[in-house]
This record gives C-alpha cells, structure tokens and sequence, in this order.
C-alpha cells in the first residue's frame, strides 16, 4: 500500500478530477441511447416505420459499437484516454442533434451508427484511465459507487426524454440529450486527469503482497509505456480468464440491451399504459441498478476479502433471473396495476446491473493485474465488451422475430434461459474461486 493513498490530496484529487468526471462522462454515454427507446412508439407512428425497421435502427448502433470496443486496442495507441472519451462524447451529441432534425429509415440507421460507434469510446476508456487510482483490496466497493453511472445514466436519459417526448414532441428529446452530452465531453477534456503519475501520484493497481510496500524498481515506467501501445484482439482472448467472461457477458448484453431498448415500448404496446408514463416507469430498471451496482460491490469486497467476485455475480445474475420470470407468468394481472410491472423492473435492474457492474470492472482488472497486463485493462475491457455486444446486435432482430410470430411472453423465457447459460459458463470459475487460495483481490 502506497502513503499517497491517505494524503488528503491524493483523495480529493481521485474523486473530483478521476472518479467523478469519468462517472458524469459514462452517465452521458448511457444517456445518450436512450431517446430513442422512449421515442420509439411515437418515431412508429409518426415517420410509418415498422417494429422490424425500429430494430435495424438500433442492430446499426450496436454493431458499430461492438467494432469500436473491439478495436479499442488500436485506438488506445493513438489517442489519449481523455481525447477519446471527450471526442466521442461530442460525437454522440453531433448525432442526436442531426437525428432530432431528420426523416427516413435509412437516414436514422446511419446517424444511430455514428452514435454507437462514438459510444465505444467510453467503458474501456473510463476503465483505463480508473484502474491506476485504485487498490485491488478496494475495486468491488469503488467500482460498484463508480458503476452507478450506468443506471444513472439511463434515469437521466429516459426521463428527460419522457418529458421532453410529453411536453414538445419526439424531435425535442433528441435534441436536448444533444446538449447534456456536449457539456459533459468539454467539462471532461478540461478537467479530466490520466495517470495518477502525471500529476504526481503513485499507480495504486497492483496486488499488495507480504514483503513489499512499494513497487519494484521500473514497474511503474512500464506499465505506463504499456498504456500507450497496441495489443491484438487475439492476444487478449488468449488472456486466462476472458473468456469465461466474454460468454457469460454476450448472454447478459442481449438481456440487457433488450430490456433498455423495448421496455417502454412493452409497457405501452403489450400492458396498454400511456407512453409518456411507460416512459417514466421504465427508469425503475435503472433506480433499482442504481442499488444494485453499489450492493455488488460491497458484497464481493466483503466476502471472503475479495475473492468470491466471480461468485458473487453470478448469484446476482440467478437473482436477476427471477426477477424477469414475472413478466412472463403474469402479463394480464401486470396490466391492471402498473406497480407490479414497475416493481419487477426494479428488481431486474438491481440483479443485473449489480452483476454487470461487478464484471466488466472489478472482475476484469483482477484479471488484467494477474496477467500482468495492468497498462492494457482497457483493451481487455473492450474485447469484453465487444464479446458482449454481438449479443446486443442479436437482440434487435432477436425481440422483434419472437414477438411477431410467437409473443412476449416468450421473450421473457427465452431471457431466462440465457441466464442459465451465462451462469453456467462462469461455473469454472466458480469452482477455481472455492477450490483456490489466492492472493487478495483475485477472483478466477
């Protein structure tokens, strides 16, 4: 453990310059896809558009957010962390602002394109520039706080553009997540710091052991230099540990992403609720990730001192699972009282963001740091999540194939078995955390 870590400097330069900038940046990102989820039902009835249409619209934002995760490596070795998540935030707003004036099929793909594209820049980039500043001892509690972002994020944009949808039309929605998102890229190239050794500070990301207190002699320069050159998709998924967590977070994206995307739209078209108010209750999906985020992390921490992470999230992935059977079992009872369904959404959002939360952060740099390939987390993050985005490509065309020709109801099921399948893969995992003694922090 470093001295810089108890400095009251260290500290309040952490949470205000790292940890809170990165935390409004990817509360941004998120923000950033939902518009177009709330607005969905009106952009159908408006512009003549068919459920099939609206789902290409958002397959053309997740496929090139999946090709920008997983060329993160590339990307790193040119630009600065900081750049990338300032540039990719500004064009996210670009393209929400061009969205909100345009018309036509083909025209919403390209610029939902850009916006996923633009959006890749964000979790690896925020994960690299994190994973310095904070101990392994501690990455389940900081980065579960940290993660509330996401659910943050999803409040944020789905409110606003619930109201934004009810009081000035679809168009407006648009525009003012536009505006948030520009702010936040400019407050972050101003502000943002990098590395914790450019403004004087010790890296605190490596395993604390028995009989030293300070990194050895080098270790830190190169880690540094690591940050800045490129690593291969195939290097990374040599990594012994990713792709338990590559599989287990492709099944959870399609989950996920299906519930961002079509939830407003399943409480208005399915339950019969009034679109603004789907609008507002879908949000209870994010308040309850909220929660579920920061729970997650508190447990893997406290659990055997850190080292049931992998264990800890897939029990909130079961947990998850549960929580969604509802939907399937009782849609007519759901339908007369909108706080049923809007309880079950809370749910689903504490379990599975709970379970995102603590694997693609925690989980993924105890992986990085026992590879030793702490300069390359971000990379690693982003083959993550890439892995994870071919599912959230497959979702689109996915809900709209067995809604059509079977029912929602099937949808539901359908996500149910996924989660079995993602909970089975992490089982070797599981068995190696119990089976194991490991140092503190490792979790596979």
């Amino acid at each position: 453990m470093t001295a810089t870590m108890h400095t009251p400097e260290f500290i309040r330069h952490r949470f205000y310059y790292v940890l809170l900038l990165t935390w409004l940046a990817y509360c941004a990102y998120v923000s950033s896809r939902r518009p177009f989820g709330v607005v969905r039902r009106s952009i159908e009835e408006s512009e003549g558009l068919t459920p099939f249409q609206l789902g290409m619209v958002d397959t053309a934002f997740l496929s090139m957010y999946c090709v920008g995760q997983f060329f993160y490596g590339e990307l790193k070795a040119v630009l600065s962390p900081v750049n990338t998540i300032a540039i990719g935030l500004v064009i996210s707003a670009c393209s929400l602002a061009v969205f909100s004036v345009s018309s036509g099929f083909h025209v919403f793909c390209l610029l939902w394109a850009v916006n996923g594209l633009a959006n890749a820049c964000g979790w690896p980039s925020c994960i690299r520039i994190i994973t310095p500043w904070i101990r392994p001892e501690e990455r389940g509690r900081v980065m579960g706080l940290w993660a509330s972002c996401q659910a943050a994020g999803g409040i944020v944009g789905n409110a606003a553009a619930a109201y934004f949808l009810g009081a000035f039309g679809w168009r407006s929605a648009l525009l003012q997540s536009a505006g948030f998102v520009a702010l936040v890229g400019v407050l972050n190239k101003l502000y943002l710091t990098d590395h914790p050794q450019s403004v004087g500070f010790t890296a605190q990301d490596r395993e604390p052991t028995a009989d030293a207190e300070s990194p050895e002699p080098g270790k830190e320069e190169n880690d540094k230099e690591k940050i800045g050159a490129r690593v291969s998709v195939w290097s990374i998924l040599g990594t012994p540990g990713v792709t338990p967590v590559a599989i287990s977070h492709f099944c959870e994206k399609i989950i996920r992403y299906t519930l961002l995307f079509w939830l407003p739209y399943y409480l208005t078209k399915r339950l019969g609720f009034d679109k603004v108010v789907a609008g507002y209750s879908s949000t209870a999906f994010d308040v309850g990730g909220v929660g579920g985020s920061i729970a997650s992390g508190f447990v893997a921490d406290s659990w055997k001192s850190g080292r049931r992470r992998v264990t800890v999230a897939t029990a909130f992935l079961a947990l998850a699972g549960c929580s969604i059977l509802p939907f399937a079992l009782w849609p007519d009872i759901f339908s007369q009282n909108l706080a049923l369904p809007v309880t079950s959404c809370f749910l689903v959002g504490f379990f599975l963001l709970g379970f995102d939360s603590l694997l693609t952060g925690a989980v993924i740099q105890d992986i990085a740091t026992r590879a030793n390939m702490s300069g390359h987390v971000s990379a690693i993050s982003g083959v993550i999540g890439g892995s994870g985005s071919f599912g959230s490509i497959i979702q689109g065309v996915m809900t709209t194939s067995i809604t059509s020709y079977v029912s929602w109801e099937a949808l539901w099921v359908f996500l149910c078995v996924l989660i079995t399948i993602a909970c089975i893969s992490l089982t070797p995992a599981i068995r190696k955390e119990v089976v194991t003694k490991h140092t503190h922090g490792q979790t596979m």
